[in-house]
């Protein structure tokens, strides 16, 4: 056993424990301020492990100003078939999250089954 120059082993691996949960923090934290990390620690909780076509899409999506932030799920039906669902603003919005999929290689069939629910304005919301 080594001791440090402070003066015991305890001490060591304190030092080690602590810097230890830092690192862990660090990186659970890092995990699950990104959308994709929540996003995969959920699937990992689920059992779930997404295809390589499924992280393209999302990937894609995920990248893109427009629909970036909106809740789009990805599953591939067969080899390159992907089923999209979730809920966009406007028909713009669901325009964009189709050209963005058809980009992405190795797609080669779109079912596209996105709800359109419009935003609650801040007026509506102000004379409610």
């Amino acid at each position: 056993m080594v001791q440090d120059s402070t003066g015991g082993f305890g001490q060591t691996l304190t030092r080690l424990g602590i810097a230890s949960a830092i690192a862990l923090g660090a990186v659970a934290s890092g995990m699950l301020l990104s959308r994709s990390g929540r996003r995969l620690l959920g699937e990992v909780w689920q059992g779930r492990q997404r295809t390589t076509i499924e992280d393209r899409v999302l990937d894609a999506l995920w990248s893109d100003e427009r629909v970036g932030r909106r809740r789009i799920d990805v599953i591939e039906l067969a080899d390159g078939a992907v089923r999209l669902t979730g809920a966009v603003r406007d028909e713009a919005e669901h325009d964009r999250v189709i050209e963005v999929v058809k980009r992405v290689n190795g797609v080669h069939g779109i079912d596209a089954q996105i709800q359109i629910v419009p935003r609650q304005g801040r007026s509506m919301l102000r004379h409610a």
